[in-house]
């Protein structure tokens, strides 16, 4: 400890005062010598030394480090206090005892010296690095003198002492490495690094003062090694390449070694391009069935991968593909291949050069079958077709990524981006063929099935396979009505409008009923048609959508106008008299009346629905109607102020978020027969037909074709805030009805 020391170096001090006035080093020779050595001994020589030393008598002071080397020549300090006189002498000023003093040192520890018989060399390397510089230095004062011209009847004995250190100071130099070496293979790792920076720092000197040595290319190879793995980059690729600069005819091995620590610094130091050439060179000096030469190709291309790399971050696309797809041909077998052909691939999408990053993606679906990434090769490949255009090929990709993927979710959503691909290239059949397999694979959640299945229903429709098409909409409602807590406002939506599209034929055949003889047989088939129509429309206000709803009203209405013209138009009983004709029409127009006055108000109701702010295109066809049938009300001409005379004729239409708000709700069971106001009408028939010959009977008409029903749709309609907009934000699955009245079916969101 602190203390402890603090003791012990101001005995040493009292002591070194002592000896110093009883005679300095002759009597602590004398002392030694009288009493034996003593493991103190050398400290007590050390501490008179420094203390002339500190007194500036430096004549003292060596004399005082040469008695303890003189007494003890052999011990380990000995060098230590050697060298510590050649820096007295230094710092006294004393050039010529300089002189003597190293040649002394390398006397006595040079490589051949007595001291090392007793010593390992190994064990230290200092002492044979100051016998090298020592040396080194004796051989440049012989050297200067030599060339002094005032000392020319010395100069043939400076060239030989001149010679004689240059000689000796090389072996001692490369002894003093070889030394180093040994002793690093005795330290703790702790200490290696140190231990290697005189190493480095013992091979430089070597090789700066003695660049022809036989062991100089061998010992600067080594100090490169060591230098790459100290991770001194920097000055491995200097070492290095003044290695391969200064030696070119050394050992093929040593030439090699210093190009691949070259190589791979340079690879370190982010130095890609040069790290390349390097590469490239060592590779030249490998054999083909070396080992070591697969990994050495993969060095090179990852090389240029980094090229390419920094090329894409300062966004030099063009130069960064380039790079990416060279590594082909420089280094065809890498590893690293299949990944910068992809990155190229990638880059070539960003920059939108599909066809060649197609060509690009192909190529490695074929090279590499069993690659990590050929699924998402799969994936850029649909990509950019369906960019392209290309909706074909890219439904067939997307097929792939399904087929590819463990991943149901992107199973899912390839399957139907494969379909919707097919879809634009008009491919019917595979886009059927892709939609059934996936409510096959997916039939949950119900609503995404339904919204397949209407797609399928679609596709069938556009094929006119009525058949399948109308069997795929009955699939949807039947789903519907088991969903049971799977139901949502989207599944009853599509049911709804595809009730609506079934019931259609339906309409077509009651609308094609004709009353003709015999009336009897006729009247029964509409009627029964008729009551059926209307129980199967009133059924569609269960699912409480709105555009269905609306489109139900105006069938109703319809259906009504269609029995009042039916009436009109029906076929006259044979052998009427010409009274009895006119008593016919009369009565039929008695009938029919109430039958247009129902239609109207149906048709009124749909209309109401405007006020509530819901709008519907059936809502449109209804105003048509009933502007050809009460045209007074209903056709007027818009009164418009002058000033609007010079704006673009414009419709208003209500946004979505109006027309999607409450939908109007009919009454449940409407009743068919017993219509109040239908009494009056009865009794006029009566009156009007009692010709025994007459084969249309009150009881047939008035009593068995009342518009009854439509009393329940007018008290009913008013409680419209029951019913829902499409759901899922969607354009309703029917589009607005056509010329005829019909409903027109599109693709949602057309």
């Amino acid at each position: 400890n602190e203390i402890e020391k603090k003791r012990t170096d101001d005995t040493f001090r009292v002591i070194s005062l002592a000896l110093s006035n009883l005679g300095g080093a002759k009597s602590v020779q004398d002392y030694f010598k009288k009493i034996g050595p003593r493991s103190y001994e050398d400290g007590v020589y050390s501490h008179l030394a420094e203390f002339y030393f500190g007194k500036r008598r430096y004549s003292d002071a060596a004399e005082t480090y040469n008695a303890f080397v003189k007494r003890n020549p052999f011990n380990k300090k000995s060098p230590v206090f050697s060298m510590r006189v050649i820096e007295i002498y230094k710092k006294g000023g004393f050039p010529r005892l300089v002189i003597r003093a190293k040649k002394q040192y390398a006397s006595t520890y040079g490589v051949k010296a007595a001291f090392w018989d007793h010593f390992n060399q190994s064990d230290f390397p200092q002492v044979l690095d100051n016998v090298k510089t020592n040396i080194f230095d004796l051989a440049k004062y012989y050297h200067s003198l030599y060339q002094n011209k005032t000392l020319k009847k010395d100069r043939g004995q400076n060239f030989a002492e001149a010679s004689q250190r240059n000689d000796k100071s090389g072996k001692a130099a490369y002894a003093a490495v070889y030394a180093y070496r040994e002793y690093l293979k005795q330290v703790p790792e702790l200490q290696q690094a140190a231990v290697k920076r005189n190493i480095i720092r013992s091979s430089s000197r070597l090789v700066n003062n003695f660049p022809h040595h036989e062991k100089a290319p061998v010992v600067l190879g080594a100090a490169v090694d060591d230098l790459y793995e100290m991770r001194d980059y920097g000055q491995a690729v200097t070492f290095g390449r003044r290695l391969i600069k200064e030696y070119p005819n050394t050992t093929h091995a040593i030439r090699r070694g210093a190009w691949l620590v070259v190589a791979h610094s340079l690879f370190s130091l982010k130095s890609y391009p040069e790290a390349e050439k390097a590469y490239t060179e060592v590779l030249a000096m490998t054999a083909k069935d070396d080992k070591s030469r697969p990994g050495l190709v993969d060095d090179l291309a990852a090389s240029i991968y980094q090229q390419g790399v920094a090329a894409k971050a300062k966004e030099d696309y063009k130069d960064a593909v380039r790079h990416f797809l060279r590594i082909a041909t420089v280094a065809p077998t890498s590893k690293i291949r299949p990944t910068a052909e992809y990155d190229a691939a990638a880059v070539l999408i960003q920059t939108k050069d599909l066809d060649r990053a197609v060509k690009v993606l192909l190529a490695f679906r074929h090279n590499y079958p069993g690659n990590k990434l050929q699924h998402d090769v799969t994936k850029k490949i649909a990509y950019a077709y369906k960019e392209m255009g290309h909706y074909s090929q890219a439904g067939r990709e997307f097929e792939r990524v399904a087929a590819e993927s463990k991943d149901e979710e992107i199973t899912r959503e390839a399957m139907l981006s494969a379909a919707t691909m097919y879809d634009k290239a008009n491919d019917t059949d595979n886009s059927l063929r892709v939609y059934k397999q996936f409510v096959a694979k997916f039939p949950k959640p119900l609503e995404f099935a339904l919204d397949t299945y209407y797609k399928i229903a679609m596709l069938y429709k556009s094929r006119d396979d009525l058949f399948h098409y109308r069997k795929t909409l009955q699939h949807i409602i039947t789903a519907d009505a088991q969903a049971g807590a799977e139901r949502t406002d989207r599944t009853r939506y599509l049911a709804a409008e595809a009730s609506l599209v079934i019931i259609e034929p339906e309409y077509d055949k009651y609308v094609a009923i004709k009353l003709v003889n015999p009336l009897k047989v006729t009247m029964h088939r509409k009627q029964a048609a008729m009551k059926r129509l209307i129980s199967r429309y009133s059924k569609l206000v269960d699912y409480h959508v709105a555009d269905v709803t609306a489109a139900a009203t105006y069938y109703l209405a319809e259906i009504y106008y269609n029995f009042d013209r039916a009436l009109l138009n029906s076929e006259v009983p044979k052998g009427l008299s010409k009274l009895e004709l006119e008593q016919f029409k009369l009565a039929l127009e008695d009938q029919a009346d109430p039958f247009e006055e129902k239609a109207i108000s149906v048709h009124e109701k749909n209309v109401e629905l405007l006020k509530r702010g819901i709008y519907s295109p059936w809502i449109d066809r209804s105003i048509a109607k009933l502007a050809k049938l009460v045209p007074a009300t209903f056709d007027k001409p818009e009164a418009v102020p002058p000033y609007i005379e010079n704006i673009a004729k414009y419709r208003y239409t209500p946004p979505a978020y109006i027309r999607e708000e409450a939908r109007p709700v009919f009454v449940e069971h409407l009743q068919y027969f017993g219509y109040p106001s239908q009494k009056r009408n009865a009794s006029q028939m009566d009156r009007g037909h009692s010709a025994e010959n007459t084969s249309l009977k009150a009881g047939e008409t008035a009593g068995s074709a009342s518009p009854a029903a439509a009393d329940g749709v007018s008290d009913q309609t008013d409680k419209a805030d029951g019913a829902t907009s499409p759901p899922g934000g969607q354009a309703p699955l029917l589009g607005p009805p056509d010329a005829d009245g019909r409903a027109s079916q599109g693709q949602p969101g057309e």
